[in-house]
């Protein structure tokens, strides 16, 4: 079985233990902000195994203080979510989604939370890729190592609940 298969509490924590060391601390979904910077976009998708015959969902390590650090950049390009989401997708994961295989299913308006009372709309889109994913489709070079941009892990649906960003929790179970 590949490492890439995260199938019970133990296992998996070892792999996060892995990828503290390297910055890492949490799980979230592929996705991001938009061009111009209105709206982020997230993709939940699932492979399942027929060997193990399980379904796990993609997901990343995410780095929380690069993302407190970096300077954003707002251009006047404009993006539609569900672009925005196959775009971050493709750029967290080097997998190509079809535009046509997501499907909208949760929005929520909020206000930055660096920002407090005075801080500005932000609206979160969440689409479900509506196929399973295969590993022929996860390109090599994103099995090895955890960089800047990390590579995708596969975990059980059923240990979501303890580890994916509880922003993103919630939305699934809504």
């Amino acid at each position: 079985m590949s490492r890439m298969f995260y199938r019970n509490r133990v296992f998996l924590e070892e792999r996060l233990a892995e990828s503290r060391e390297e910055g890492f601390d949490s799980l979230h979904l592929p996705g991001g902000t938009s061009l111009n910077g209105t709206h982020s976009a997230f993709i939940f998708a699932y492979f399942w195994d027929f060997l193990l015959q399980e379904k796990f969902l993609l997901v990343l390590p995410y780095k929380s203080d690069y993302w407190k650090l970096e300077i954003p950049i707002i251009t006047n390009v404009k993006e539609s979510p569900a672009k925005t989401a196959v775009r971050e997708f493709r750029e967290e994961t080097g997998i190509n989604l079809l535009q046509k295989n997501i499907r909208l299913f949760h929005i929520v308006t909020c206000k930055s939370i660096t920002d407090g009372e005075k801080g500005a709309m932000h609206t979160k889109y969440f689409f479900h890729y509506t196929k399973y994913l295969t590993l022929k489709q996860i390109p090599n070079e994103y099995y090895e190592a955890l960089g800047e941009i990390s590579c995708p892990i596969l975990i059980k649906s059923s240990l979501l609940k303890d580890y994916l960003y509880a922003g993103h929790y919630a939305a699934i179970k809504r």
